[in-house]
């Protein structure tokens, strides 16, 4: 079930991404559904400040299907080794030490966030869409999305959207708050969206998504 410390299971409309206002009544709740992990290798120091934080609290597991637990742990771990890849990368670019980055993600609080965006049966609000516009708040964002109907948009500088088109087997990377600060706004924290499929394909967009969000 859903809870505050953004782990386990959030039902459709259970959250709202967008910090737009519609009419007074605030934002509008996202059209999807999502099952949120957190670090799955929590060291006793880190443990120790769970009751400061939520970033290092407990997951929680369903108790079907069987194998979900082993699987989303090994997918959290793989993707661990990715960020610390990028982040050399990401000093390389920014002619820094290779490891510059290393040592503010030692005890990281990365958050994997499996997200279903369901067939929509009924007329969305006026202005609700499957996720509402934001920008992500850490180091930067890798997604593993399908290709589908009603998928990712970009704000360009130009102030143009641009639809996203994911190859196979790859990432979308989105730079969030936290590295648009530490680059001094030389990498800008890219607003963005998911949008609803058009009112002609219902019955064929169901659409999935893999976001893993890397905080220091």
């Amino acid at each position: 079930q859903a809870n505050k410390l953004i782990r386990g299971y959030l039902p459709v409309g259970g959250e709202a991404a967008s910090l737009a206002d519609h009419k007074g009544g605030g934002a509008l709740p996202d059209l999807k559904e999502a099952f949120s992990v957190g670090p799955v290798n929590v060291s006793e120091e880190m443990s120790s400040l769970a009751q400061a934080t939520a970033a290092y609290a407990p997951n929680l597991w369903p108790e079907k299907p069987a194998d979900f637990q082993v699987a989303a742990e090994t997918y959290y771990r793989e993707m661990e080794r990715l960020v610390f890849r990028m982040l050399r990368i990401f000093a390389y670019a920014l002619d820094l030490p290779e490891t510059f980055f290393a040592p503010y993600f030692d005890k990281h609080s990365c958050l994997l966030r499996m997200q279903n965006y369901p067939e929509q049966e009924t007329e969305p609000e006026p202005g609700q869409l499957r996720i509402g516009e934001h920008t992500d708040y850490g180091a930067f964002t890798l997604v593993n999305a399908d290709d589908a109907p009603g998928g990712l948009q970009v704000l360009a500088r130009s102030k143009q959207r641009i639809d996203v088109f994911p190859a196979p087997d790859s990432f979308v990377v989105n730079i969030s708050d936290m590295m648009m600060t530490w680059t001094n706004d030389r990498w800008i924290s890219n607003s963005h969206r998911v949008v609803n499929p058009p009112r002609r394909l219902l019955g064929a967009t169901r659409r999935l998504s893999i976001a893993f969000f890397v905080n220091p």
